[in-house]
């Protein structure tokens, strides 16, 4: 079963409110990068935020990524757990 906390709350500096969120996986849809890296990559993750469904992205320059969703609030964070 796969988990998400996902990490909200004031600014950019918090204090954060972690929140258990549903997902789902899907099929990711297609990256157009030769080198795989990048700011916007989107993952075969889906978390429910909001009533809505929300792609998960990474961030990747090395190699460690960070995952996140957009919303009207800016970038929330994720933590995905298998």
């Amino acid at each position: 079963m796969i988990e998400a906390i996902l990490k909200h709350g004031a600014g950019s500096t918090g204090p954060f409110l972690d929140e258990s969120v549903p997902v789902k996986e899907t099929k990711a849809p297609r990256f157009f990068s030769s080198t795989g890296y990048g700011s916007k990559i989107p993952t075969a993750y889906m978390v429910k935020w909001q009533s809505r469904w929300r792609r998960v992205y990474a961030i990747c320059y090395s190699n460690a990524s960070s995952f996140y969703i957009k919303s009207n609030d800016g970038l929330l964070f994720v933590n995905i757990y298998n």
